[in-house]
């Protein structure tokens, strides 16, 4: 589970109206970066079946599954 601000909803909102596309929200993701670990990603992207929906404050961000996994705790 994230929990962000009402700041951070704040900016997500003004930037999804700056960058997003139509049916875009901002996806937050961890990926390989291969021998320095894993890195944190964000872009606006379209909604995925397995995505997992964080709202708060109004916004929401996308987060696959695998990617929670590694930022919970």
């Amino acid at each position: 589970m994230l929990n962000f601000t009402e700041r951070a909803a704040r900016k997500i909102a003004e930037l999804e109206t700056e960058n997003a596309t139509e049916g875009q929200r901002l996806r937050i993701f961890v990926q390989s970066g291969g021998c320095s670990g894993f890195e944190y990603g964000m872009k606006f992207d379209a909604r995925k079946a397995d995505d997992v929906l964080m709202e708060a404050y109004g916004s929401t961000v996308l987060i696959d599954p695998a990617s929670l996994e590694r930022m919970t705790g």
